[in-house]
């Protein structure tokens, strides 16, 4: 019996501080849970603005794989090239029951460091949708940091934790 415990409190040691072994980076920003991007996109072509979003979502960022995806619904479609085609109002959606909890999507870019978090078409698709508490973030395979996300409709800046060996590739 004392083998066993002792054996499940080491099982439980180890596997607590190699969890707490990555970094967490606390995304900053977010605008609250009301924005109307409808109505910011009519105001910018009134005003003849520089653009919609001024290629603030994608950043040169490539969508390479997502882990599933839900199937279109009507003209809607919710594939992982959401994730660059600078408009906060799409999003790439996963396909499971559920949360989504444990599905991944992987892009490749230079900088990546903004973020929508949700499916930001209206308040209310944001509100009644779920949204990602935390990511794991791997770079080529191995985790780098978790990235805690605010829950909050808008931009959501972050740096990741970068090593001087780390090339881009």
């Amino acid at each position: 019996m004392n083998f066993k415990l002792i054996l499940g409190t080491l099982f439980l040691f180890i596997f607590c501080t190699s969890q707490a072994q990555l970094p967490v980076v606390v995304a900053k920003g977010g605008d609250g849970t009301t924005i109307d991007w409808r109505s910011i996109q009519e105001k910018e072509k009134a005003i003849d603005g520089p653009g919609f979003f001024h290629n603030d979502c994608a950043q040169g960022v490539s969508p390479v794989h997502a882990s599933s995806t839900l199937k279109g619904q009507g003209s809607k479609n919710y594939n992982i090239e959401n994730l660059s085609d600078n408009n906060p109002m799409t999003a790439w959606v996963e396909g499971v029951k559920g949360y989504g909890i444990g599905e991944s999507f992987e892009v490749k870019g230079i900088t990546v460091n903004v973020i929508y978090n949700g499916y930001q078409s209206s308040p209310k698709n944001w509100k009644y949708n779920s949204r990602v508490k935390r990511f794991k973030v791997y770079r080529h395979g191995e985790a780098i940091c978790y990235l805690d996300l605010t829950d909050e409709m808008g931009a959501q800046y972050f740096e990741l934790p970068h090593h001087v060996n780390w090339e881009t590739k």
